[in-house]
């Protein structure tokens, strides 16, 4: 409880709400509220469905990249930092994306980011990343005009793909639990591990 206090005490400082991950089936510590539920997934190599197949038909063209660009960065600022509260999207503090913007991957950890072009622009992203074996899908986003339209699931097949030609035995996730997208993810053939 007195590290809770100091958490809260140091992020009000700074002028944030604070929160705290923990697993769904653990007690709510005194003073706290679920504010969201978010699935943890995986899809081991030996599970693969088919995922990409005529997907990427979907885009005009699709790019891949070492670092995202600032194109890829509208599109994640607009699904991430809006507050537009879609289904698996959280409105995150514009920090989030300057770290998108300037991870790097330590060796022999890699990342690729992918960009969907729709209608001359950017308009859907994901980015995947592998270490040891383990991939993992992040930054998985789509313009909010072009959403319902299979370009997440496009894109996030595509990531999906990638990881295993890199020799990925299994991908992790995260996304909100009891969403659309969970339930995308598990017609890939992800399956749910843990909710937090």
């Amino acid at each position: 409880r007195e590290s809770l206090d100091q958490t809260v005490r140091a992020m009000k400082k700074v002028g944030r709400q604070p929160a705290i991950w923990q697993l769904a089936a653990q007690h709510v510590p005194s003073g706290w509220q679920v504010t969201t539920q978010e699935a943890w997934m995986w899809l081991d190599r030996d599970r693969q469905f088919a995922t990409s197949g005529n997907t990427n038909l979907v885009f005009e063209q699709l790019e891949s990249h070492a670092q995202p660009t600032p194109a890829m960065l509208d599109v994640f600022l607009e699904a991430y930092s809006s507050g537009v509260g879609d289904a698996g999207y959280f409105a995150l503090p514009p920090e989030y994306g300057q770290a998108y913007m300037a991870a790097q991957p330590t060796p022999p950890a890699s990342i690729q980011h992918f960009a969907g072009m729709i209608a001359g622009q950017c308009g859907a992203i994901a980015s995947a990343s592998l270490c040891d074996g383990v991939g993992g899908i992040y930054s998985v986003a789509t313009r909010h005009a072009l959403r319902r339209r299979g370009f997440g699931r496009a894109i996030s097949s595509i990531a999906v793909d990638w990881l295993f030609l890199q020799g990925a035995r299994g991908i992790l996730l995260q996304t909100e639990a009891g969403s659309p997208v969970e339930a995308m993810y598990q017609s890939l053939g992800f399956e749910t591990l843990h909710v937090g």
